[in-house]
């Protein structure tokens, strides 16, 4: 990375639009030309067991299945 912009458009719309609104440009310098260290899944998935699990634990536990059809039909009447 020498400083100079690695993007450079090759259409004159994209010239355009890049002179204006150089979102093309923050995507490719951040997403593309970004080196990614190799180390980025682990945090992805230290994420995912702190905030999805916790999240997803309540809608997932197991309903209770009754013993018996007497209790199924008690547990229906109520």
């Amino acid at each position: 990375m020498s400083g100079e912009p690695s993007y450079a458009p090759k259409s004159s719309i994209g010239r355009w639009l890049d002179t204006r609104l150089p979102v093309p440009r923050m995507v490719h310098d951040q997403f593309i030309a970004y080196p990614v260290p190799r180390n980025l899944n682990d945090a992805y998935c230290f994420a995912f067991g702190l905030i999805v699990m916790p999240l997803l634990g309540p809608i997932e536990t197991p309903h209770r299945l009754p013993n018996s059809i007497t209790e199924a039909v008690l547990e229906k009447r109520r």
